[in-house]
């Protein structure tokens, strides 16, 4: 379960989670062990429905696409331009669930 920064109270309530992700600052040095660490992060909770990230770089774009295939995350994981974009994509989801 991921930890620190109101992540396990949003988790534990057992209510759907739609996460907004700003990785606009992200650059292309990844942390060592990065693929290891997606795998017990907030994209794999049960409670997390979708994921939408904005961001600029073309490459990191890249690899928020292979890691959500590799971990079987691809439909909860949507990629975006900017924070409208990912905003309104997060906005339309919720309104479609119902809620």
């Amino acid at each position: 379960m991921p930890k620190g920064r109101g992540f396990t109270v949003c988790f534990d309530k057992g209510l759907p989670v739609y996460l907004l992700v700003d990785a606009s600052g992200m650059n292309t040095s990844l942390p060592e062990h990065f693929l290891e660490s997606v795998r017990n992060s907030a994209f794999i909770h049960p409670n997390m429905i979708h994921a939408a990230v904005f961001m600029r770089s073309p490459l990191l774009k890249n690899v928020f696409t292979m890691v959500a295939k590799l971990t079987r995350q691809r439909n909860k994981l949507s990629i975006h331009d900017s924070y409208d974009q990912a905003m309104t994509h997060l906005q339309k989801l919720v309104k479609e669930a119902g809620l």
